[in-house]
Order: C-alpha cells, then sequence, then structure tokens
C-alpha cells in the first residue's frame, strides 16, 4: 500500500523525451509526485527513472519535498554553522560517536586534509540506535561489542535556538525520509517490480542527514579541536588538484548507500562523472531534490543502475560566497541482503559493509 505524504506544492515540469545519445550528459529532471501520494503514475515516468539510473545514475526529484521546507533547513544550516567555536565544540564529535559536529575529511583514496570544510552527522532519533541494527548484532559471535560500536545517538545543542534548530532537523530527516522511500518505489516501478520492493529492506529507517558548509576560499580557518582525523588550518588547497587541473574540495567517489538525496543552495561547485569522462555541473534546481543511485542498488539491480562517480570543486562563486549542502544517505536494515534483488541466494547483508554511523 502506498504511503499517502502530504503533498508538497506542484512545480511545473516540462517533460522532455531524451534519447540514448543526449541523456547521458543531461542530468534529467523528473515528476515523482505520483510516488508520493498514490495516486498511481504512468509508463512514461518510469522510462524517464530507468534512462536515468541505467545512463546516468543522477536525476532531480521534482515534488517530493516543498521548496519551502528546502530554504528553511539550509538557512538553519547557517544558523548552526555561524555559531561561536566554543558553542560547535560542545557536540563535537569524538571516538566514541561519529555524529555530531566535525570538520569533514572525505573517505575518497587520497583524499586530504587540507579544506576548511565543517559538518554536523545526525541520524534517526531514538534512545539507542544500536536497535536498529539488533537482528543483524545478534546473529554475530561478538554481538556486545557490535552495540557499543553501532550505539551513536544523536547530539543536540543547549542554550539560544537550539530547539528550533533540533526540532527543523528532526523534521528534515523526517521528510527526506518520506521523500527517498518515493523515490525507491519509483525505481522499483521503473524495474516492474513490486512498489514495496526496495522500501521494504529499509523498515528500520536507519538512515544518516549531513550538513555541510564549505567556506569561501579567502576565508581562515579557525583552530576547532575536535576529535576527528587530523585537521591542518595552514595547509594549502593548492596541492588538492584533480587530474583536470580543477581544486577539489571533495575528491571523486561513490556512495555506500541504496540512494542519495542532496539539497544545496545556489553557490555551485558538484559535478558528477559522465560516460565519457567529462565533468556535468549539478546545480540547484527549485523545487526539487537532486538524488543518486548508491552502491547498493547497484548490487541490487546487478549492476543495471550506476552509481555515478561525483565530486565537489572550487568555484567562482565559492571563492566569495558559502556553499552549503544537505545530504541523506538512504542506508537500508542492517540485515538486509545486498545481491541481486532478484536473487534469494546472496549470503551478504548490508551490516557486512555498512560504515559506522
Amino acid at each position: 500500500m502506498l504511503c499517502r505524504c502530504r503533498r508538497p506544492p506542484r512545480v511545473s515540469i516540462q517533460r522532455r523525451k531524451y534519447s540514448d545519445n543526449t541523456i547521458k550528459n543531461k542530468i534529467p529532471v523528473i515528476d515523482f509526485s505520483s510516488f508520493m501520494d498514490g495516486e498511481g503514475f504512468d509508463l512514461k515516468t518510469t522510462e524517464q527513472i530507468k534512462d536515468a539510473a541505467s545512463q546516468v545514475g543522477f536525476f532531480y526529484a521534482a515534488n517530493v519535498i516543498s521548496a519551502d521546507i528546502i530554504d528553511t533547513n539550509l538557512k538553519k544550516a547557517d544558523w548552526l554553522f555561524s555559531l561561536p567555536d566554543f558553542r560547535k565544540n560542545t557536540i563535537a564529535t569524538d571516538s566514541s560517536n561519529s555524529r555530531g559536529y566535525y570538520h569533514y575529511q572525505g573517505v575518497a583514496i587520497g583524499e586530504g586534509s587540507q579544506d576548511k570544510i565543517e559538518a554536523f552527522l545526525m541520524g534517526k532519533e531514538v534512545p539507542h540506535p544500536w536497535e536498529l541494527r539488533r537482528e543483524y548484532i545478534q546473529s554475530k559471535e561478538n554481538a556486545e561489542d557490535l552495540k557499543m560500536l553501532y550505539n551513536h545517538p544523536n547530539r543536540w545543542l543547549k542554550g539560544t535556538g537550539s530547539d528550533d534548530f533540533k526540532q527543523g532537523m528532526l523534521d528534515l530527516w523526517k521528510a527526506m525520509s518520506s521523500a527517498s522511500n518515493g523515490v525507491l518505489r519509483g525505481l522499483a516501478a521503473s524495474l516492474q517490480l513490486d512498489l514495496n520492493t526496495f522500501t521494504r529492506l529499509h523498515s528500520k529507517d536507519d538512515s544518516t542527514m549531513e550538513l555541510k558548509l564549505y567556506p569561501p576560499k579567502l576565508l581562515k580557518a579557525s583552530p576547532i579541536s575536535v576529535k576527528r582525523p587530523s585537521y591542518s588550518p595552514s595547509a594549502s588547497m593548492e596541492n588538492n588538484v584533480d587530474n583536470d587541473g580543477k581544486i577539489v574540495r571533495v575528491k571523486t567517489h561513490s556512495d555506500l548507500s541504496s540512494v542519495t538525496l542532496l539539497l544545496q543552495n545556489d553557490v555551485d561547485g558538484l559535478q558528477i562523472l559522465s560516460s565519457d569522462g567529462s565533468w556535468i555541473d549539478a546545480p540547484k534546481i527549485p523545487g526539487s531534490v537532486l538524488v543518486n543511485c548508491g552502491e547498493v542498488m547497484t548490487m541490487w539491480t546487478g549492476r543495471s543502475y550506476k552509481s555515478t562517480k561525483h565530486r565537489v570543486i572550487w568555484t567562482s562563486k565559492n571563492e566569495t560566497e558559502k556553499r552549503y549542502s544537505i545530504v541523506f544517505f538512504k542506508m537500508p536494515d542492517a540485515h538486509a541482503p545486498i545481491g541481486h534483488i532478484q536473487s534469494s541466494t546472496s549470503s551478504q547483508q548490508f551490516g557486512d559493509i555498512m560504515p559506522l554511523t
């Protein structure tokens, strides 16, 4: 049964038919409203989803989250990162909990600590997060160790403005979770599967959401002490140059998720790698959410759907203006199989490869 979520105001979408030769170098905009409200869908929409997922790996999902919610919470991200260091440090991550505030250091191979990116990571708001992975953990011999390893509760600020920020983030997390379920239903329909084939594998809603600030290049880094991988405010970003000469802020990588949803402000920088080796800009399109298939979706579809590599680069606009993004990593249940979705023989579970968040 489809989830009857409140529909955001519709955005007018210009429907275009992409040929095989043109879609590979474009990120299409697709109206997902029919997968949010359960009113039915047409074959043209599922064909658009299939083309985008198989040829590009990225698409803009329109009518899944209202523009007001997006803009309001990007402002809340600005509020958080504009706070004095001593307040942000009260929710800094440490060796026992990866959630909270930190200086971002990417996981892509070769990515250094030269940049000044700030971030805030949260997950589903529950008292004991390990319980979301109970079925997987209790099947392991080292269950007690895994309980400790995966028990990362959210960290929240205290004081002026903190309650409003917390409530905004919790509401946005729910909105992103609902939107991602609509995307998963659309992907299932595009494969002629039962609409809830993928959503069933996310029954625990054990996903994470990350806010990021990319400060202007000319800003000086502040020496914030957080227990995270080494941070060097004196290092030069000029060392972080990709093979096409672009200075990168987040190096080329793919996501370990089923799908990833991205909100961003008007300061560009995100690029995706096309099949011909060129880079395609992925700017903000008002009223839509940028979506990409992750590695798990690639596994489920026998590599039919692409987990496309992407990066964030310096841009002229980011020289003087702040770039903000909010990323929602849709993660399957820890006990969910990650082999081909139409095979019952896969023994590997998502918990075997999932990150410690």
